[in-house]
Formats: C-alpha cells, structure tokens, sequence
C-alpha cells in the first residue's frame, strides 16, 4: 500500500498518519474509505487557498491505472472527478 500523506496529516511520534481534519471531516476516514474500494495510491490533505474549495474542507486524489481520480469533501458535499497525473507522476501535490 502506497499512503503519501502531506506533513500536515503526519503528528504521531512515530511518523505515521495521525489526526488530520479540516472543518470537521475526519481525512482518516476518508482514506480509510478509499483503501477499502481499492485505491490504495493515494493523497488525503487540507485544502489549501489555491484549491477549488479555497481552503475549505479535504482534498484527494486516487490512482487508477494511468489515470488519478481527483476530488473534494466538505462537511456540506463531495464531489470527484478524473483527470491524468502531474509531470512528476503522481496524482496530487502533497
């Protein structure tokens, strides 16, 4: 399994995912969620200001195949869409 998660979501001591949550939606159920459908490449992080959501909510992306599934959750909506890979091959800047 492939878990590249942002700095922001990394607080245990040991280094490993820990609490990461913005506006109240739980980021580790969310990857929880897509490990358990089978993309187990993925990113979960904040929004950040220069995102669709403005810095609201969590956003992430999946790889399937060559392709990333990409998308947004806020406490109101979700929304997912896909879209290729970065220059660098990954599917979502962390």
């Amino acid at each position: 399994m492939v878990d590249r998660q942002p700095s922001a979501c990394v607080t245990t001591t040991a280094g490993g995912p820990g609490p990461c949550s913005r506006d109240n939606i739980d980021a580790g159920e969310l990857r929880n969620a897509l490990n358990r459908v089978g993309l187990v490449d993925h990113v979960v992080r904040p929004a950040r200001s220069d995102d669709i959501t403005e810095g609201k909510g969590l956003v992430f992306a999946a790889r399937v195949e060559g392709a990333c599934v990409l998308g947004y959750v806020l406490s109101s909506r979700e929304t997912a869409g896909v879209a290729g890979t970065l220059p660098d091959g990954t599917c979502l800047s962390v």
